[in-house]
């Protein structure tokens, strides 16, 4: 459930304590989801610009620190919105919201020279994905959804550049 907005001001912090500087270590940014969700009566969470705004920032500061990609957001099923907590609060997701995000962000990336993954094309419309977010709650998959990204990631050649160096 964290947006861009929420993981701005901590993504160092967390990354600092996990990749001390004697470590080899590498940055895989994937967030924006959450961002275009509309909470019922408070709007969009994150204002698209405002996203960028974030995902600039931090990208920003991750490719000057260490090797960075980012794989951009998920679709989700429409017909299945809102999403509703136990306690109330309802998101509304929009795959248009999600897809114009993901364009943005992946010209952000082609901008400062990170790699972007967009699953949100490849994932969008595919039948399997779809199932796998049907047999679930419209906005996360199954372990077999989770096999799909991980299978999109092993494939992508930016991510296997870093292990053939």
């Amino acid at each position: 459930g964290d947006t861009s907005e929420m993981i701005r001001p901590r993504w160092r912090q967390e990354c600092d304590v996990r990749l001390p500087d004697h470590v080899n270590g590498r940055l895989v940014f994937s967030f924006g989801v959450n961002d275009m969700a509309e909470e019922t009566g408070a709007g969009i969470r994150v204002p698209i610009e405002e996203s960028i705004a974030n995902a600039r920032t931090m990208l920003t500061e991750a490719r000057d620190w260490r090797p960075t990609l980012m794989i951009g957001p998920i679709p989700i099923i429409e017909d299945m919105q809102p999403y509703i907590f136990p306690n109330g609060i309802a998101y509304d997701f929009n795959n248009a919201r999600i897809a114009e995000l993901s364009r943005r962000y992946a010209d952000l990336c082609d901008e400062l020279d990170i790699p972007y993954l967009d699953i949100f094309a490849t994932l969008h419309g595919n039948a399997a994905w779809e199932t796998s977010q049907r047999n679930c709650d419209g906005v996360h998959v199954l372990g077999d959804g989770y096999a799909m990204i991980a299978a999109l990631v092993a494939e992508w050649p930016a991510w296997r550049a870093w292990f053939d160096d």
